[in-house]
């Protein structure tokens, strides 16, 4: 069946009792449910990011072209900068 580790020992599921193959069932579920909530979680930030962008942007206009090239040259600037100064 299926092999279980915990910590440094495997463990093969085959040889549970009734209430081990319960046990393994619950943290199976539990591990599933902890799965699904990091899902749910990584959505909703990820929401909660492109919504924050949403709302400066209409409260600040878009972004032209030359704010982005203003942006990647200071960018730029300083890792020049860095690099020279670390040699």
């Amino acid at each position: 069946m299926t092999k279980l580790s915990i910590g440094d020992k495997e463990y093969d599921s085959a040889d549970f009792t009734e209430e081990q193959t319960n046990l393994f069932s619950i943290l199976n579920l539990g591990q599933n449910s902890v799965s699904l909530l990091n899902h749910m979680l990584q959505c909703t930030q990820a929401i909660q990011q492109m919504k924050t962008q949403e709302l400066k942007t209409s409260l600040e206009g878009p972004q032209t072209i030359g704010d982005v090239l203003d942006k990647k040259a200071k960018k730029l600037k300083k890792s020049v900068k860095v690099d020279a100064d670390g040699e």
